[in-house]
């Protein structure tokens, strides 16, 4: 049972969270009370269950001792881990998620397999400013099957401006090969930088408009000049 190891003690400290490990065999963690009706209605307690990634040693669940923040990965000491291990011996994990479906400001983007990459070990990098992150765009992974890296309550964010991943919550800067898969996924509209263009797309509506408005205001004094003439 989750709460029965103490993996979150519920009279300390909140625990210490870390960033995201990368796809690999996971177990699912569910307290005994997990769905009971006190639970879904008072909202306290772990309302979502909680994961744990044994190769990497880390738990997604909620921080906090009163179980209400939302979920984070977190780096369970070395006695913590050792009972979970203990625990769980004979129990086969999950094996890692096949993703199903990647969506990039909410359109599907083509091979989502190729975008495991979202979770490699890539480089942790300092906080940009906002001013200068510029506008983001969301990415979520989505499988058959639940798992911490693809149920829902995840975030990532891509910030073209700075070129940047925000990962549930850590920056990272990701490859180049990755930055071109996000920027350019292969959606219906080919190779260009397809959210770019959905930026310039309001002004140019606009711009269409007032254009085919002074051609049709043009058109109509050139015919009431030409009716002037006959008169």
């Amino acid at each position: 049972m989750f709460n029965g190891l103490f993996l979150v003690d519920p009279n300390g400290a909140a625990a210490e969270t870390t960033g995201a490990p990368p796809v690999g065999p996971f177990y699912v963690l569910e307290p005994s009370n997990y769905l009971a009706e006190e639970q879904i209605d008072e909202a306290s307690g772990p309302t979502t269950p909680a994961f744990f990634v044994p190769g990497k040693g880390v738990l997604r669940a909620r921080p906090d001792p009163g179980q209400l923040s939302e979920q984070e990965w977190i780096r369970l000491p070395d006695a913590k881990r050792t009972a979970l291990l203990a625990a769980l011996r004979g129990v086969d994990p999950f094996p890692a998620p096949a993703v199903s479906e990647v969506l990039i400001a909410g359109r599907t983007a083509r091979d989502p397999e190729s975008y495991l990459e979202l979770y490699a070990a890539l480089p942790p990098v300092a906080e940009p400013s906002f001013s200068d992150r510029g506008k983001p765009i969301a990415i979520a992974l989505r499988s058959q099957k639940l798992s911490p890296w693809t149920d829902g309550h995840n975030r990532i964010v891509y910030y073209p401006d700075v070129r940047l991943l925000f990962r549930d919550g850590q920056w990272v800067r990701p490859s180049a090969e990755l930055i071109e898969r996000v920027e350019q996924p292969g959606i219906a509209g080919g190779g260009v930088p397809w959210y770019r263009i959905a930026g310039l797309a309001g002004p140019l509506v606009v711009l269409g408009a007032i254009t085919l408005l002074w051609l049709l205001g043009r058109r109509r004094e050139t015919k009431l000049e030409a009716t002037a003439r006959l008169q």
